[in-house]
């Protein structure tokens, strides 16, 4: 989808010059905006400003952080390792990248690192702060007055999404009491055509304060009737508030989230079709997969592009953990699955992996299309503020009916399906709904990229045995779910390091 946008606007490699910089090596964020304006691009004109915010649409660029998560796993299988990739993976696994600050050529070069998640987030702040400065300037009339404020929408909600995203990988969770002194990232709030000096790392709560204002300034001003930003790599009104609805979760204003996933349900509230994508293409696995990612699904809010090759990785020894031992807790195990759902990745060790990666096992498509924000997702951020908000009381029956609804949407038997219902009946307490709530989402979205997160918001524990040495994170120590800055940064901007 994106290359036929691309295609369709040839201007935009005049435009988007700027672009080049992610195919460069590693730079401080600060260094790019040392480059004079005048070099780069004029953006005079709201055509120009228009198509750059294609260049700037937001990549899926933290997948690289399920393998800190507890859904993958190591196994040294002879002939089947390549000891070069497993050492440049190594340092997001034994979460070495939470006790240092790793340099980018010690890991894997395709894109699958922070320092190179930090590099792209920072590459669309720096340039939509630009695009805000330049459509900002440009005059209003009635012919342009609604293209000028879109433009601005989603300068900002570009600038808010990977604030975001920064905060919550290189800074501690939020928590209220300590918000306001916990250092995150360095802040960048407006271009600077002159050299750049050292920018300190600015608070959890500061960053969180902009990421907030970011996002309602754009739901003022966005056009959804824009044809240009009108698929799923642009931003909505819709994705803005599934995305508010995470924010507020995530600060624990329970009330928020649920305010902010009302108005996004009340529009749109199915999750996605698995169970008839898998029904309508029986046989037909890459086909199931191609519909499971497809952008135009309603339950797709926003979709990025990604450069995590699931398969890509199978030669390093890192699996995605079997599904069929992480709910084999359904007594039949992995007869509880819908058939032919799982299949084989190692003979050896009978792991299983969901099949909506196998259209993408081809390696002319190992580029797929991530959703960054779905409907499934903010039903379970109503579902879990809503429990978070009951106090002593375990679970209601709107957070029932909602998980029921993606129970009923996944590819379970009907047995299992109705075991996994009888049991959200049975809970009687707010923590074991929580946990119930917590392995229902992570079965969801298995290996998309959202399980980290989850993880480090709840303080859960993770292992990792690697070369027969566990390392772990054990619940107790925020400081151990942060990412260290990436050692480029600390070189370039040492007021970062403080």
């Amino acid at each position: 989808m994106k290359k036929i946008i691309l295609n369709k606007n040839r201007q935009l490699v005049k435009v988007l010059a700027i672009v080049m910089l992610c195919a460069t090596p590693f730079l401080s964020c600060k260094k790019f905006l040392e480059e004079p304006i005048d070099d780069r691009t004029q953006l005079a004109s709201i055509d120009e400003i228009e198509n750059a915010i294609i260049g700037l649409t937001p990549h899926s660029d933290h997948n690289f952080t399920d393998f800190m998560s507890d859904d993958y796993s190591y196994k040294d299988i002879a002939g089947h390792v390549s000891r070069d990739l497993v050492e440049r993976l190594a340092p997001i696994f034994t979460f070495d990248v939470t006790k240092r600050n790793v340099a980018r050529i010690e890991m894997i070069a395709a894109g699958f690192n922070p320092s190179t998640a930090f590099l792209r987030y920072y590459f669309r702040i720096n340039n939509a702060c630009l695009l805000i400065d330049r459509a900002s300037k440009i005059e209003k009339t009635a012919a342009n007055e609604k293209r000028i404020n879109n433009v601005l929408a989603h300068a900002y909600a570009i600038r808010a999404y990977c604030n975001f995203m920064l905060t919550n990988l290189f800074g501690k969770q939020y928590n209220a009491s300590t918000a306001a002194t916990d250092l995150a990232v360095p802040f960048i709030g407006e271009y600077n055509a002159n050299a750049v000096v050292n920018r300190p790392r600015a608070t959890v709560d500061f960053m969180y304060q902009q990421v907030e204002k970011d996002w309602l300034k754009a739901l003022e001003l966005i056009d959804t009737d824009n044809t240009v930003t009108k698929s799923k790599l642009f931003f909505s009104k819709k994705a803005i508030y599934g995305l508010l609805s995470r924010l507020y979760l995530n600060k624990k204003q329970w009330d928020k989230s649920i305010e902010y996933a009302n108005l996004l349900l009340a529009i749109d509230n199915k999750p996605l079709p698995i169970k008839t994508f898998r029904a309508n293409n029986v046989n037909k696995t890459e086909d199931y997969s191609r519909d499971y990612f497809n952008p135009n699904n309603n339950a797709h809010l926003l979709v990025g592009g990604n450069t995590y090759q699931l398969f890509a990785f199978v030669n390093t020894g890192f699996y995605p953990y079997p599904l069929m031992q992480f709910y084999g807790g359904l007594s039949g195990g992995f007869g509880d699955f819908a058939a032919d759902e799982m299949i084989m990745s190692s003979i050896l060790f009978q792991d299983k992996i969901p099949q909506k990666y196998l259209y993408f096992n081809a390696s002319a498509r190992q580029t797929p299309n991530i959703p960054l924000i779905t409907v499934d997702e903010v039903l379970f951020n109503h579902a879990e503020a809503t429990i978070e908000k009951g106090g002593a009381t375990a679970i209601g029956d709107d957070s029932k009916a909602k998980l029921t609804s993606i129970i009923d949407n996944l590819n379970f038997t009907a047995a299992a399906a109705t075991r996994l219902k009888n049991e959200l009946n049975a809970i009687t307490t707010k923590s074991a709904a929580i946990t119930y709530l917590l392995n229902l989402k992570r079965y969801r979205f298995f290996a998309e990229g959202n399980r980290w997160f989850d993880i480090k918001r709840h303080n859960l524990s993770v292992t990792h045995n690697f070369n027969g040495v566990d390392y772990k994170i054990n619940g107790t120590n925020p400081e151990e779910y942060v990412i260290k800055l990436p050692s480029e940064e600390i070189q370039f901007n040492p007021e970062s390091n403080n």
